[in-house]
């Protein structure tokens, strides 16, 4: 099914690195798989039951980095989109080894095969105005002097004075450094999150992260720890559930080892 492909996105555990997720995507069918990737022995595909699919998983616009609940997205493919990069877990002629799980790997390949599309011509005009930007941006750019500016507020009929023109290129100094300072404290604001915005983060905003350390998920939130453990008393969380959640998932996954162990004896 490979040809009929729209989509693929590749997830890891934050808890485990070695259990991966796929979600295929067919047209309108979506398809779902499991795979262990195991560091000393072949990768195996286990049984996955509908997780990205299920109506109690929230699923928002899926892209590289984003994490949804205890998995995080690696690798993303849409058709007619500009190709991805492979990391190299997922990289055929780095990783043999995934050549153990066909249902991955051939939809890898059939990706890696897809040829960029073409940019489009630069006109010669475009191209000899691109130049003299170039050029002249790497004139301002090097070490060389740049041009000094001229004082239009001398006297024509006096004679220049060496004082009043250092005294102009201390008052721009002055000014340009006052000017970076004001620009950087805005950045800072812009950059800070809002109490209104604290104020709006709900228990499902904060529910996201639960599979991160509480300090990955104030950078992802873009809050101070002391907010985000303010917000968890608010919601009656006396203790941010990262441990929790990752010891139960260590213990479903032995569970499901024992049981196919079990099924398969």
């Amino acid at each position: 099914m490979a040809h009929s492909l729209t989509s693929l996105a590749v997830f890891q555990s934050v808890t485990r690195k070695e259990m991966m997720r796929s979600l295929h995507v067919y047209g309108s069918v979506e398809i779902e798989r499991e795979f262990l990737f195991k560091s000393k022995s072949c990768y195996v595909e286990k049984k996955a039951k509908p997780l990205f699919r299920s109506e109690d998983f929230r699923r928002p616009e899926i892209s590289e980095g984003s994490v949804f609940g205890t998995w995080r997205c690696i690798f993303v493919f849409r058709f007619n989109h500009s190709l991805p990069r492979f990391p190299t877990l997922l990289c055929l002629s780095r990783n043999p080894k995934l050549e153990d799980i066909p249902n991955l790997a051939n939809e890898l390949k059939f990706i890696s095969e897809l040829k960029p599309k073409k940019s489009s011509k630069i006109s010669e005009d475009e191209q000899i105005s691109e130049d003299e930007q170039c050029s002249t941006d790497e004139y301002y750019n090097s070490d060389l002097p740049k041009p000094r500016k001229l004082v239009l507020k001398q006297d024509l009929n006096c004679l220049p004075n060496s004082e009043t023109e250092s005294e102009e290129s201390e008052n721009e100094k002055t000014e340009h450094s006052e000017s970076d300072a004001k620009s950087e404290i805005l950045e800072r604001k812009k950059r800070r999150t809002t109490s209104r915005q604290v104020a709006e983060l709900s228990l499902e905003d904060l529910s996201k992260y639960f599979g991160l350390t509480i300090v990955e998920a104030s950078r992802n939130l873009n809050v101070g720890l002391t907010v985000l453990k303010k917000k968890c008393r608010e919601f009656g969380i006396p203790r941010w559930p990262h441990r929790k959640i990752k010891s139960l998932d260590s213990l479903i996954q032995d569970l499901q080892v024992f049981s196919l162990s079990l099924y398969q004896s």
